[in-house]
């Protein structure tokens, strides 16, 4: 049913009865109704703003307003001259091979090489198709607008469908909740490309989404599937919270089809399912084209992760699971915690928990279930699926964190797959109290409504169901209340917002973006359409500045080889007995003695409070001995008699093939 005071009915609940319009005034004391004219003139100002806040374009001011951290944070990292250091510059460099002959069919390297003993990659290449257009228009700092844009707009679509699920209030309460949320994640997650960080905004969405797709909204399959496919393809630690949302929100769709739910289910939901569905199975189909394609015909990638499932490695256990649903949603949860460093959560799943902590954890979930059977029992699918999606997603942290592997490298992913803690820690709250406030408010109204027909039953000297003298003055107070709601709903967004945005950490590559700045430009001095072998010795000063580097040289239009290039980038940038037209060396401090060459640029580079200086070196071309090897270019041979190679000239022995077909 649609709303008589919300734009498209977000203002409450689409299975909810309406509620007198708050612009307009009620009858007068003669109980004759005002013209037609009249309301618009003798509105109160207070009135006019609560009904703008029932519009659309609030909705948006204010999911704006909850994404301003991100916003923030954007302004500061291009001011910074953010570059794609580290394995960003990794993600970079297959992102622009999307729109080549050796497009990847994987994600990024996973450290779940070291369970297989293959190498082997995240699920997918998803994130590299967003960031493909950033790639080549606009790098690097088209790569930070790009994923301002997608965090913001799911923080807003968040904020939307709350609006559509809980009314005003819980739009204002989820807005709220996600800027201070923001404070428990560091400003770098905002608008990194990294795997680990890109899917967190998207997975906020997909909560409301997988809530309101079980509500009956079958428009939104395709987009649930959509973005669940591109946050398991980011990083395989998503999986169980999608796969928990796409369940919640399969039953959920089913049961609003059934006759018991035909009322709760919202004016959105009727119609036919099959279209969205099929349209769904394309996306899905869409999505995973290319994985399915390596896993038959590539590197079996899909394959290796199924092995890693099996394989025998000891893992983190329930205790670490138990531990890290408890930090999630128990009193203090991590989501309202100011983050002190983006890998302390590794350590934190370890220590001892409080008991005010695993009781109040305890209770959220006890309530979770308890709401799930009182939202089917009173046929509000709206609160049975909303717990079951909160119930999910806590549990699906506990299933990530007690799966994870133990070991120095392995068991350190914990730091930043509990990322996603924060995101389900506020979700799971706002979906347990609007739970509560909506079962509450239910048995409210069905206790008022039996002592109203008590009272019009009973005579009281008067006639039965007479309206008291001075009632009308009820309908001014509640609209007054109503307003001074929203507006302070509407000032905390805005505190919540500053709260968020302030005291936001500088990106922890900071100091590098300068030194990148320089060496960048020191990569335009080499002619495009050249290949160069790049190498260096790496230590903590060289390792995060190199594949920036091959990233810059791609985008110039210079092929960059590399000794084991192809376990992060594929086997194109591997060295192999390919040929090469210079060798690129980045030093640090010093440049080798060996290869001979020249010098072709220098910056300096603060680290660790000393001072260093970073360079590249250019030396002459050679080829690759096929076992990783350099070695020097072989001097042109004599053209034999007749052999066509010009007048009396030589040619150049022709390059070697590759020993592997395909991959020149």
């Amino acid at each position: 049913m649609e709303s008589s005071t919300g734009a498209a009915g977000l203002d409450r609940p689409p299975d909810s009865a309406p509620e007198a319009p708050l612009a307009p005034r009620g009858t007068d004391g003669r109980g004759e109704h005002d013209s037609a004219s009249a309301p618009s003139e003798r509105t109160p100002l207070l009135a006019r703003l609560a009904a703008f806040a029932m519009g659309r374009p609030a909705t948006v001011l204010i999911g704006l307003a909850a994404a301003a951290p991100i916003i923030a944070a954007a302004i500061h990292a291009l001011h910074a001259g953010w570059a794609p250091v580290a394995d960003r510059g990794n993600i970079a460099t297959r992102s622009f091979d999307v729109f080549s002959g050796h497009m990847p069919l994987t994600g990024e390297y996973s450290f779940t090489t070291e369970l297989t003993g293959h190498t082997t990659f995240s699920l997918g290449p998803m994130l590299f198709w967003l960031l493909a257009p950033a790639a080549h228009v606009g790098a690097p700092q088209s790569f930070v607008w790009t994923m301002a844009v997608v965090n913001t707009a799911s923080i807003v679509l968040a904020v939307a469908l709350a609006r559509r699920r809980g009314g005003v209030w819980l739009m204002l309460a989820t807005a709220a909740a996600v800027a201070v949320m923001t404070r428990s994640l560091t400003a770098a997650d905002f608008y990194d490309i990294w795997n680990p960080a890109a899917p967190l905004m998207p997975f906020l969405a997909l909560c409301f989404i997988s809530w309101s797709l079980a509500c009956g909204e079958r428009r939104l399959a395709p987009l649930a599937v959509l973005l669940a496919s591109f946050c398991v393809q980011c990083h395989d630690g998503y999986a169980f919270g999608c796969g928990g949302l796409l369940l919640v929100a399969a039953v959920g769709l089913w049961l609003s089809r059934r006759g018991r739910f035909a009322d709760s289910r919202p004016p959105r939901a009727r119609g036919r399912v099959w279209p969205w569905l099929a349209g769904a199975a394309a996306v899905l189909a869409i999505c995973w084209t290319a994985p399915i394609a390596d896993q038959i015909a590539g590197q079996g990638n899909i394959g290796h992760f199924i092995e890693a499932g099996k394989s025998g490695h000891s893992r983190q256990g329930t205790g670490v699971g138990v531990r890290a649903v408890v930090k999630t949603i128990g009193v203090r949860p991590w989501w309202l915690q100011p983050v002190v460093s983006p890998w302390s959560r590794k350590y934190e799943v370890h220590r001892s928990l409080k008991a005010s902590a695993s009781i109040t954890a305890a209770a959220i979930l006890a309530w979770l279930l308890a709401a799930i059977g009182l939202g089917l029992w009173r046929r509000r699918l709206d609160i049975a699926t909303g717990a079951a999606a909160a119930l999910a997603v806590s549990l699906a942290v506990g299933a990530v964190a007690s799966a994870t592997p133990t070991g120095r490298i392995l068991g350190g992913t914990l730091a930043y797959t509990l990322w996603m803690a924060s995101v389900i820690g506020v979700f799971v709250w706002l979906l347990a109290a609007f739970c509560a406030f909506a079962l509450g408010r239910e048995a409210l109204r069905a206790l008022a409504a039996r002592r109203r027909s008590e009272r019009d039953a009973a005579p009281a000297g008067g006639e039965p169901g007479m309206r008291p003298a001075g009632s009308n003055t009820q309908p001014r107070l509640r609209r007054a209340l109503v307003t001074f709601g929203i507006a302070l709903g509407v000032a905390g967004v805005a505190a919540a917002a500053l709260y968020g945005t302030s005291h936001q950490k500088p990106d922890e590559h900071d100091y590098e973006f300068a030194a990148v700045k320089a060496l960048d430009a020191g990569v335009q001095k080499i002619a495009p359409g050249s290949t160069v072998y790049l190498t260096t010795r790496l230590d903590e000063v060289t390792t995060p500045l190199r594949p920036n580097l091959t990233f810059a040289l791609r985008r110039h239009g210079v092929r960059a080889l590399g000794t084991g290039a192809h376990v992060r980038l594929g086997y194109w940038y591997e060295l192999e007995d390919r040929r090469f037209d210079h060798q690129l060396v980045l030093f640090d401090e010093h440049p080798p003695k060996t290869p001979a060459g020249t010098v072709i640029t220098t910056t300096k580079l603060r680290f660790q409070g000393r001072v260093h200086t970073v360079g590249l070196l250019l030396a002459a071309g050679g080829r690759g001995d096929g076992r990783g090897q350099a070695l020097p270019a072989s001097p042109p041979k004599p053209a034999r008699a007749g052999s066509g190679g010009g007048k009396g000239g030589a040619t150049a022995a022709p390059p070697a093939a590759s020993s592997r077909p395909g991959r020149a």
